[in-house]
């Protein structure tokens, strides 16, 4: 199962609608009963389509999904901060501590839950200004749903979980030599490029 929703990302990387369709009915096909792996995989095809511009088809799927009653993973990014691991439970924020290592909260997408949020938005703009100055221009072609009323390309794709969590460690103070972030889905690629040198 893990290696056929690998070939889906792939294809969805590619944007290849033909391949993303073929791969996504062998899923369904091979683990018809497995909710979980089909609602990942039908959430793929799903993008796979916006990114591609038919939104039409997205629509569709992300319906089926929820007459389904499928639940689709809410994206999240963790790091660690003064040997704290910063996380998020699903349901509510705890602190625990684990061998002197608290878990505390994650991050999500356009997540302003955190009390240094404006602190954290603020760097958050910074950063976004400085790479713009250098050459940095936003793909859109990883956005994968048409924009709400108010958002731009930059307000989506600066939203990401993954950006948050790299402004919050700019935040801190002495700064982090080392940034690491931990993702529970995949990264897009205008993420990717951005902040992570292969």
């Amino acid at each position: 199962m893990i290696d056929l929703v690998t070939m889906l990302s792939g294809a969805r990387n590619e944007k290849n609608i033909y391949l993303s369709q073929k791969i996504f009915d062998r899923i369904r096909l091979l683990f018809f009963s497995d909710k979980s792996s089909l609602s990942s995989a039908t959430v793929l095809l799903a993008n796979t389509y916006g990114l591609s511009g038919d939104f039409a088809r997205t629509s569709e799927l992300r319906m089926k999904m929820s007459q389904s009653k499928m639940e689709k993973v809410p994206g999240q990014s963790s790091t660690i901060v003064n040997g704290k691991i910063v996380v998020r439970p699903m349901k509510k924020t705890i602190l625990l501590e684990i061998k002197d290592i608290f878990l505390f909260k994650h991050f999500h997408a356009k997540d302003r839950s955190h009390p240094l949020s404006d602190e954290i938005y603020r760097q958050l703009r910074q950063l976004e200004n400085e790479l713009v100055q250098h050459g940095y221009q936003c793909d859109p072609s990883w956005i994968s749903r048409p924009l709400n009323h108010g958002e731009s390309n930059e307000s989506v794709l600066w939203g990401h979980s993954e950006r948050i969590a790299i402004a919050f460690q700019l935040i801190q103070q002495p700064k982090p030599s080392v940034i690491q972030i931990v993702k529970n889905l995949r990264l897009c690629d205008d993420c990717s490029k951005l902040f992570f040198i292969r």
